[in-house]
């Protein structure tokens, strides 16, 4: 999530200056004061060190940030998704990261004491739960939780990656002793939804899809279908309660959609379904090429799901909120294709097994929205809410 969706979403200045400053004093032994002044009257203050902020392009710097630290800028933001944009997205990518003007597109945003030591040659992103500091001194990504974010998320993505080395992820490097940030290899990939190679993304997501169904594979349980989207049931509804960032109406449509869905699926009390550990947000924007090799990045929503939780992400375009309606009658009415199409074990008829493993990863994505916005330090939900919601009272006509 950019920094500019951030800024309207949480008081990420003040998670920055905790965030940021505890994780350099685990890393140089050392204390440092960071001061956010972004949107106010910020002055650079003698000795201390200052960075600047381009919101849009998620990017934090110091100006003498040396050319190759925009390379992962140029990847993610030069090309845009909508085609007749990309010409003047690609000029302002151009004009924002060169040397001559990215002073014009950014502002004086915080300062540091002391100096952070090879700060040219660093970039600070934000992120919904973690910041990220691309580090071209040590060739690493410095991945650290944001203060108010659940340091779990890291915890149980990097036992993950520990269990299942095979999964096409950068390699982790180094550790911390207060299990709130790591390091890891730095990639230079383009996400494949920027690659304008038509054969390329099919050809990653193939591959990527492999990796997920060998963990499926290692990790599948089975389990009754009734148990399950009771216990979904009850997490939507106390997390609904708990979230405060989002509206009455919002938390409503949600909570009503998710009853509607488990009255249906308690019609199938014999059904047994498969379970296993699933990425939970497979998504264009998190597969990645480099010209050789694929990566799957981003596993901080990884848990046990349904097996085809990670096969309707994709295919039903949700985490896009375009045609998601459009695409799951597309799912229903054609047989799904690989071991994670079907999450529900041979019972009945295929297209009925297949409404009934929607109708579950609806109730898994609902569940996974409100954790997305349930910390206590969010005042505004994650983007475009109310249209999640249509969609998601939509979804529960269709099942």
């Amino acid at each position: 999530m950019r920094i500019s969706l951030l800024l309207r979403r949480e008081p990420f200045g003040e998670l920055l200056e905790r965030s940021l400053a505890g994780f350099l004093v685990e890393k140089y032994g050392k204390l440092f004061d960071v001061k956010w002044h972004m949107g106010s009257q910020s002055t650079q203050e003698k000795g201390r060190q200052l960075f600047y902020c381009n919101p849009w392009l998620n990017s934090i710097f110091v100006e003498t940030a040396q050319p190759d630290v925009w390379g992962p800028v140029l990847k993610e933001y030069s090309v845009s998704t909508v085609w007749w944009k990309r010409p003047l997205q690609a000029l302002y990518v151009r004009l924002a990261t060169g040397r001559a003007t990215r002073l014009l597109f950014a502002k004086p945003a915080m300062t540091v004491y002391p100096a952070i030591p090879g700060a040219k040659v660093m970039l600070i992103m934000g992120g919904n739960h973690h910041l990220r500091i691309l580090d071209l001194v040590e060739n690493c990504s410095h991945v650290i939780a944001k203060t108010g974010a659940a340091a779990e998320l890291i915890r149980t993505e990097l036992a993950v990656r520990d269990r299942f080395p095979f999964l096409p992820v950068p390699r982790v490097t180094r550790r911390s002793s207060s299990g709130r940030w790591y390091s890891e290899t730095l990639i230079k990939a383009t996400p494949i939804n920027r690659i304008q190679n038509a054969d390329v993304p099919a050809e990653v997501t193939s591959r990527l899809m492999q990796s997920l169904e060998r963990l499926a594979a290692e990790t599948a349980v089975e389990t009754r279908l009734h148990e399950y989207c009771c216990r979904l049931l009850a997490e939507i509804e106390a997390a609904a309660a708990a979230c405060k960032c989002i509206g009455a109406t919002e938390r409503s449509g949600l909570v009503q959609s998710a009853r509607q869905i488990h009255a249906r699926l308690l019609q199938r009390p014999d059904t047994t379904i498969r379970l296993c550990q699933a990425h939970g947000d497979f998504q264009p924007a998190n597969m990645l090429f480099d010209g050789t090799a694929a990566h799957l990045i981003d596993w901080e929503y990884t848990g046990q799901r349904s097996v085809s939780y990670d096969f309707l992400t994709l295919h039903t375009g949700i985490r896009l909120l375009g045609p998601v309606v459009e695409n799951a009658a597309a799912y229903i009415n054609r047989a799904g294709t690989g071991p994670l199409s079907c999450c529900i074990q041979p019972d009945g008829t295929a297209t009925a097994n297949r409404v009934a493993a929607l109708a579950l990863f609806v109730l898994e994505d609902i569940s996974l929205k409100l954790m997305e916005n349930s910390g206590t330090h969010l005042y505004a939900a994650a983007g475009r809410l109310s249209t999640y919601v249509d969609i998601a009272e939509a979804l529960a006509r269709l099942v």
